[in-house]
């Protein structure tokens, strides 16, 4: 009889580990892609492929941050921060990019991503935290609820219509 291995989560900065981050991101787009339909106006307006080619730079210490998450093995989740200049006054950042392989789904793995983001948010000042998602990802938007966002007007210049935009008060 094989003996059982008990994996941990461990999250972890992933500034050293782009490599692992980048095929997770690609992973989801392509998840979403087929979630959703055509999203290349969207990600064009978000500058995706300059995203992949700078993730250090776009989601880089000290202001904004970048993980990956790995359950006893390869990477199964990533998440991201960003500051939100463009929301002068507001002292606002943005979470982006949080997602987990389908097959280590359930294991509360978003939620743990989703809450290292939001206590680095707090650390690090911020007095909000935005996000957008689809109608679509409705176990997203339950634990976004969870977690205190609140759906709010459109605050960015997505083009998909249904997007749902939500915003937590830290």
């Amino acid at each position: 009889m094989e003996a059982q291995q008990s994996c941990e989560l461990t999250i972890e900065l992933a500034y050293d580990r782009l490599d692992e981050v980048r095929p997770l991101i690609v992973e989801y787009m392509d998840w979403l892609q087929g979630e959703q339909g055509d999203m290349s106006e969207c990600l064009a307006l978000q500058g995706y492929d300059t995203e992949l080619d700078h993730l250090g730079e776009k989601y880089g210490m000290p202001e904004g941050r970048l993980y990956v998450a790995h359950f006893g093995g390869p990477a199964v989740g990533c998440i991201a921060l960003r500051p939100m200049h463009e929301l002068s006054g507001q002292n606002a950042c943005e979470m982006k990019r949080l997602y987990v392989r389908p097959g280590n789904r359930g294991a509360h793995i978003g939620r743990r991503l989703a809450q290292r983001i939001v206590d680095d948010a707090r650390e690090m000042g911020y007095s909000c935290m935005y996000l957008d998602t689809l109608p679509r990802l409705k176990a997203a938007i339950a634990l976004y609820k969870s977690m205190g966002f609140v759906e709010i007007p459109q605050y960015n210049d997505n083009p998909i219509a249904e997007t749902v935009y939500m915003k937590l008060e830290l």
